[in-house]
């Protein structure tokens, strides 16, 4: 018996980038959390607060984890305090959606 080659969906830095801003975009009140429904899951939309201020992205590391999904890890700056981030973002519906998204620290 033959099995089928997993088929593998690459998620480029920069989409990886693209998708952790719109998210952070949420966090600082500068995009509503409804305009994130379509690249979060419900459960990291319920998840997310508004804390109005300015975050930015710092550096991202991603690491395949499976054919369809990647994990993120990274920093981001928020009044001069810098914290990790961590992110799972998996491929489906035709579409890259975060379904783990954390600021520690």
């Amino acid at each position: 018996m033959r099995v089928a080659p997993e088929r593998v969906v690459a998620l480029s830095k920069e989409e990886a980038r693209r998708l952790m801003v719109v998210v952070l975009e949420g966090v600082d009140g500068l995009r509503s959390l409804g305009q994130l429904a379509g690249v979060v899951s419900g459960e990291v939309l319920r998840g997310l607060s508004v804390e109005v201020g300015r975050t930015r992205l710092g550096r991202l590391r991603i690491c395949r984890v499976g054919a369809e999904a990647v994990e993120i890890a990274g920093t981001v700056i928020r009044g001069g305090r810098v914290r990790a981030l961590a992110a799972r973002v998996e491929f489906s519906g035709g579409g890259w959606r975060c379904v783990v998204f954390r600021v520690l620290g």
